[in-house]
């Protein structure tokens, strides 16, 4: 991809629309301008009657009637033309409809791929409505890979290069309110929740989800299940796995383990696999009477309380985050019934913590860090198995911790963010 240096436009001054379009080539201006590129409208009488304060260019188009510089006609508002540092053309559109506008920021961000270019980016996170982060969401280590600053006023929206937002067919309203008036910003969709229950099931929203996913320009994706999925909808899905963010449970490693065999709680957990997880720990220290069970229950931002039945078990919920994190550092095991096909960051905090983390093969990061005592979706007596084979077998337990360790170093290590403008780099020049 050549190096991007100017951006030439052009108005059609007969449609009110041109007015709007003026308003993005102001603030496209201010945002490239940081990136040593610049936009600048041609010098028409016109134009000059349309516009100020963007410079105005006393260069034409070159080659304006011909295909690949296109002038304004009266199909379309504005007609755009970029060229490299030699001069070169390497870019020309005319915007006539919202897909038009969807090509330019394709162009733009392949752009913004550069080497030299995308640490200058500015990117906001925009929170969704009655949403919380907590340190065992997988939502909020983006924010921190990208250096990302959370924004709650749409006013912020319009100095940013590239948006985050949390795709759910609850903020449709606002997205497609945003994507209307800041046609020139990238946005960047992260699913919320699991596949299952984010997509799959809904299919009262269905129509207004496909609107959604149309409205952005990047789906940024944890698991190879949500790729294959969104891909049928969406042309440029881009995964690269899930950033695990050291510096948010590092205060906790070293803690005093105690003879606690955790029992952890996700939000799509019913009360009867609950209630499983209950009696199959109580069977284990049966066999094991030093051990003890715990109940930790993880809930993610406004949803209430679950009035669970754990029967004496010392019952943990992360209201208090912190005292959550602390009674999972100091259990000996963890037993993981979540057996949604999510991105679940449990199996990665209990391998930086050095505790076996026992769940669901169908979690794809459970199945990489923790192989060796997975198990199949609902195969309880299987989960029974591995929990009682780590709990007898200290040579066993000591040797998948290492495993598990070794293989979240390799992923911790990961550069990310050059990982995902190089993914997206590749993606958008074959599309």
């Amino acid at each position: 991809m050549p190096q991007l240096k100017t951006i030439y436009l052009n108005f059609n001054s007969e449609d009110m629309r041109a007015l709007i379009c003026v308003r993005i080539a102001h603030r496209l201006a201010e945002k490239l301008k940081r990136l040593k590129i610049d936009v600048l409208i041609l010098d028409t009488s016109d134009n000059r009657l349309l516009c100020s304060g963007v410079p105005i260019s006393d260069k034409q188009f070159t080659g304006a009637c011909d295909s690949s510089s296109p002038p304004v006609d009266s199909g379309c508002v504005m007609s755009v033309k970029a060229v490299d540092v030699d001069g070169n053309a390497i870019y020309a559109r005319r915007i006539r409809t919202i897909d038009d506008y969807s090509d330019f920021r394709k162009f733009l961000f392949q752009c913004y791929c550069l080497d030299d270019v995308y640490d200058q980016l500015s990117f906001a996170y925009l929170k969704c409505d009655g949403e919380a982060g907590n340190l065992l969401s997988t939502k909020e280590p983006w924010k921190e890979i990208f250096n990302v600053d959370e924004i709650e006023n749409y006013d912020d929206v319009e100095n940013r290069h590239a948006l985050f937002l949390h795709i759910s067919p609850r903020n449709l309203k606002d997205i497609l309110y945003l994507r209307g008036s800041y046609p020139e910003v990238i946005f960047i969709g992260i699913p919320t929740g699991n596949i299952i229950d984010s997509f799959l099931n809904q299919s009262d929203a269905s129509v207004d989800f496909h609107r959604l996913i149309e409205s952005i320009d990047i789906l940024l994706t944890s698991a190879k299940l949500d790729e294959d999925i969104y891909s049928i909808f969406h042309p440029t899905v881009i995964n690269v796995g899930q950033p695990f963010c050291v510096s948010r449970f590092s205060s906790y490693v070293g803690l005093e383990k105690y003879p606690n065999i955790g029992l952890s709680i996700a939000p799509g957990v019913s009360k009867n696999v609950v209630e499983i997880g209950r009696r199959l720990i109580n069977d284990v220290t049966c066999s094991f009477p030093s051990m003890n069970g715990v109940v930790l229950e993880y809930v993610y931002g406004d949803e209430p309380a679950r009035a669970l039945d754990v029967q004496g078990m010392l019952y943990v919920r992360n209201t208090d985050e912190k005292w959550h994190i602390i009674s999972l550092a100091r259990c000996r095991c963890v037993l993981n019934l979540n057996y949604m096909p999510d991105v679940d960051i449990l199996p990665f905090v209990c391998s930086y913590f050095g505790i076996p983390c026992i769940g669901p093969k169908c979690q794809e990061w459970q199945n990489a860090l923790w192989p060796d005592v997975s198990y199949e979706a609902f195969d309880f007596a299987g989960a029974k198995c591995h929990l009682e084979k780590t709990l007898a077998n200290p040579e066993f337990e000591k040797t998948i911790i290492l495993k598990s360790q070794n293989t979240l170093r390799s992923v911790v290590d990961q550069d990310y963010k050059m990982k995902f403008f190089s993914s997206i780099s590749r993606r958008l020049m074959t599309t």
